[in-house]
């Protein structure tokens, strides 16, 4: 991936924030004392919040799919021939939420 590309995705990352929380509660969360966060830090809190809601989702999912059965048929994947138990939290909190048609 090229430097520009994923300078855009950070970008639009950071927008997708301002944009669904609006400017006042965007700056009231990522202000102290009155002075703003810079994109970087801003960036690093959002990462921050998207592991614990990735976390969230992946105990919920080992929860609502309480045998390893269960758990194994829904958050698995193909890789040629041989199928592979998913494992990371990023992995299985996208496909918990494909399975109950939430937002990513």
């Amino acid at each position: 991936m090229c430097l520009i590309s994923l300078l855009l995705d950070k970008l639009q990352f950071l927008m997708e924030e301002y944009a669904s929380s609006g400017a006042q509660r965007f700056w009231e969360r990522w202000s102290v004392d009155g002075k703003r966060y810079t994109p970087s830090q801003i960036l690093v809190g959002l990462a921050e919040k998207r592991k614990g809601a990735e976390k969230a989702d992946t105990d919920a999912a080992r929860k609502a799919y309480i045998t390893d059965h269960d758990f194994q048929e829904a958050f698995s994947y193909r890789k040629g021939a041989q199928t592979f138990k998913m494992v990371s939290d990023k992995a299985i909190a996208r496909r918990f939420r494909q399975l109950n048609k939430q937002p990513y």
